[in-house]
């Protein structure tokens, strides 16, 4: 799987997990967030803009009640997906087509 597709595939991820209605508690959000995090990391860099930015992506509230913190991860997982997006058009200008998919 080429890193395109790694990508693709995470930002993929994102719509799902909204569907779901996760939080930050859940071990799906958690596979998620880790996946990300580490695609970010492995093609940028470790103290990279691009990773020290992701990283600062909020997916949990301090209160108590459930709702309020599905609604601050879905809003982190929106905020994720336009920057991985941006990631992924920026992949598309500077990789050649047939690098894109898997042979």
């Amino acid at each position: 799987m080429t890193e395109y597709e790694k990508l693709k595939d995470i930002i993929g991820q994102i719509d799902t997990l909204i569907e779901k209605q996760v939080n930050w508690q859940s071990p799906e959000m958690k596979a998620w967030h880790i996946k990300a995090m580490r695609w970010v990391i492995n093609h940028f860099g470790e103290k990279s803009y691009e990773a020290t930015s992701f990283i600062k992506i909020h997916y949990y509230s301090f209160h108590l009640d459930e709702a309020t913190d599905i609604r601050e991860c879905i809003n982190g997982l929106i905020q994720a997906k336009a920057v991985l997006s941006s990631y992924l058009e920026e992949l598309e200008t500077t990789e050649p087509p047939e690098d894109r998919s898997s042979k």
